[in-house]
């Protein structure tokens, strides 16, 4: 373990660099936000996490947690979202939806890739 953060309760996790800037992205277990913290060439977090997006109101149920994170080999930032409450309970079937977000250099934000 090189570095860690403390009081992030990550349901999903990726490392990732669009824009040159190695960062860390976190899917929050407790809301719909997606955080990035910068990485630096040691491999040590660079500041504390910052918002990047959120899932919250979109898709079929509109708070789902991103249970995983990845980029294809063009840059787009796949997310599988699921209904996560903190309960035991087991789902009948599994719900999940796929999201696609693409970085927007002008605007510098990530946008629902279509």
């Amino acid at each position: 373990i090189i570095d860690k953060l403390e009081g992030i309760d990550a349901i999903g996790l990726c490392v990732g660099s669009i824009t040159g800037e190695k960062k860390l992205y976190i899917g929050s277990s407790r809301s719909s936000t997606i955080y990035t913290v910068a990485i630096d060439s040691k491999g040590e977090f660079n500041g504390k996490p910052q918002q990047e997006f959120s899932l919250d109101m979109m898709g079929p149920r509109g708070d789902d947690k991103a249970r995983r994170i990845r980029f294809d080999k063009n840059g787009v930032l796949q997310i599988n979202g699921i209904e996560f409450n903190y309960n035991l309970t087991a789902a009948s079937e599994k719900q999940e939806t796929i999201y696609y977000f693409k970085y927007d250099t002008t605007t510098k934000k990530w946008i629902p890739a279509t």
